[in-house]
């Protein structure tokens, strides 16, 4: 972990180096870290730099996003083409939400969870209250999308 401040590192996550996506929680209480190869997501103190929590998500998570309330964590997993839906209070899956083939980037506003999809090539919708799958709009590319951003 680094200090934003100084740009040094505060402290080593041994346990965290096969990790790939990361997201703060909007309160800065917690770091949320996908771990592709263990299929979960760590939930880690940003006070104490310790693990809190690890959740089972699908197969070969991706990336993460947190709701923008912080009431929820959204993971895609790549492998399963679905979205994993976390409840941010309890640590633990609620729903798991199928979208087109290989998402790999998701972020989320208060009505929709977004997730670009790699062997699709897709902007992918979700209802954040409902968790319906809302949609999916072909992006024409050749290649997949990596990055996603809502303005």
């Amino acid at each position: 972990m680094l200090d934003t401040g100084t740009g040094k590192q505060r402290t080593l996550l041994a346990d965290q180096a096969e990790s790939n996506g990361v997201a703060v929680h909007p309160d800065g209480t917690r770091l949320y870290v996908v771990n592709t190869w263990h299929n979960t997501l760590s939930v880690i103190s940003t006070r104490t730099h310790r693990v809190l929590n690890r959740v089972r998500v699908g197969r070969t998570p991706w990336q993460v996003a947190v709701s923008p309330d912080g009431s929820r964590v959204y993971v895609t997993n790549s492998k399963d083409d679905t979205v994993s839906v976390i409840d941010a209070a309890h640590d633990r899956v609620i729903a798991t939400v199928g979208v087109k083939h290989v998402p790999t980037t998701v972020t989320a506003t208060a009505s929709t969870i977004w997730v670009a999809t790699n062997a699709s090539a897709t902007i992918d919708a979700i209802d954040a209250k409902s968790l319906e799958f809302l949609g999916s709009t072909a992006l024409g590319l050749t290649t997949g999308p990596t990055g996603l951003i809502v303005a």
